[in-house]
């Protein structure tokens, strides 16, 4: 949102990408500590363990910077954890980005008014918001259906559950890991007394 602060409305081409990951909506930075966690943690990135898509998720963002390394790029795009998008598919991102910079605004805008009628617990001015809301959608399903279906996709919702649902596995995992072996010091420590 910055680059398109300084640069305008016709910035939005840059902002669109010609590659896109394929871990499900998943955000790592493009340095050499990622692949060196993905390699130190091949384990959990492995499919048959049944949490690749929350070990995406658990990849460390403290030293990402603004500059993306090409080598790591060209490694993320080998381990097939990135793919190239074709010409209509950098198109139909481009629809996207553009709604969501129209739609942004009013999605804030949408959520305030929602949140102080719920607060004040006003049920007149909700519905008024809701059917206003309900026009706006409709106006976009027509006039940029490309995004009103990128919008309405539950696909970002069901990738979201799948890595809540193996994230709560992998730390039950580690609970269960961290009680036996307390259990075992307290076993060991009693028995040396």
């Amino acid at each position: 949102m910055e680059f398109m602060g300084k640069h305008g409305d016709r910035a939005i081409s840059y902002t669109v990408a010609t590659t896109e990951s394929n871990v499900g909506g998943a955000k790592y930075p493009y340095i050499q500590e990622t692949i060196d966690f993905i390699k130190a943690n091949d384990r959990l990135f492995n499919y048959k363990s049944g949490v690749s898509t929350a070990a995406f998720y658990l990849i460390p963002q403290d030293n990402a910077t603004n500059e993306s390394d090409r080598a790591v790029w060209s490694e993320l795009m080998s381990m097939n954890l990135r793919s190239r998008r074709t010409p209509e598919e950098s198109l139909k991102q481009f629809y996207i980005a553009q709604g969501d910079a129209m739609m942004s605004p009013l999605i804030k805008e949408h959520v305030q008014i929602i949140n102080q009628a719920e607060a004040n617990y006003d049920n007149y001015s909700k519905k008024v918001e809701n059917d206003r809301w309900s026009q706006i959608m409709t106006k976009m399903k027509n006039l940029h259906p490309i995004w009103y279906a990128d919008y309405t996709d539950n696909e970002g919702r069901v990738n979201a559950q799948t890595a809540y649902n193996q994230l709560q596995l992998l730390c039950w995992w580690w609970c269960w890991k961290l009680r036996n072996s307390i259990f075992r010091l307290f076993w060991w420590s009693r028995r040396w007394r």
